[in-house]
C-alpha cells in the first residue's frame, strides 16, 4: 500500500509541474456514477480544449455546485451528459465554460484519507508525543 501512495504522489507531483493551474482534485458526493466512481473518491481532473463522448468531466452548475457526469453525446451548443447509475440523461446542456475538467484518475484510498485527514492528524501527532516522552 505504501508503494500505491508513494506512486500517486510522484505522479500527481509529474501533473502539476506540467499542468499547473490545469490540474484540480474533488470528492465524490453522491452515487450517480457507480459503479465507476463512489461516494468518497477523490478524482483528478485536468482542464483540455475538447472533450470526446464516453468522457467523465466535472461541471459547474450556476456558479453554485459541480456534477461529474459521463459525456454522451456531443452537440454544436455543447456536451449532453449523464450518470452512469442515472435513468435519464441531464436537463441542461454543458458548455464549454462550465467545464472544470477530464477525470483523468480516482482514488477510494485517497478518498479516505481525505476525509478522515484531521483524525489522522491527530493520530500521528500522538504517536509523535508518545516517542518523545
Amino acid at each position: 500500500m505504501k508503494k500505491y501512495i508513494i506512486v500517486f504522489f510522484v505522479i500527481g507531483i509529474f501533473l502539476f509541474v506540467i499542468y499547473k493551474e490545469n490540474v484540480k482534485l474533488y470528492e465524490i458526493q453522491s452515487g450517480s456514477m457507480l459503479p465507476v466512481l463512489q461516494v468518497g473518491e477523490i478524482i483528478l481532473l485536468v482542464k483540455e480544449n475538447n472533450y470526446e463522448k464516453e468522457d467523465i468531466i466535472t461541471y459547474q452548475v450556476e456558479n453554485s455546485y459541480f456534477i461529474t457526469h459521463r459525456i454522451i453525446q456531443t452537440t454544436e451548443e455543447g456536451y449532453i451528459t449523464k450518470g452512469d447509475a442515472n435513468n435519464t440523461e441531464d436537463k441542461a446542456i454543458v458548455k464549454q465554460e462550465q467545464i472544470q475538467g477530464k477525470v483523468i484518475f480516482h482514488s477510494k484510498l485517497l478518498g479516505t484519507i481525505y476525509h478522515y485527514r484531521y483524525y489522522l492528524l491527530v493520530i500521528c501527532v500522538f504517536f509523535i508525543m508518545i516517542q518523545k516522552i
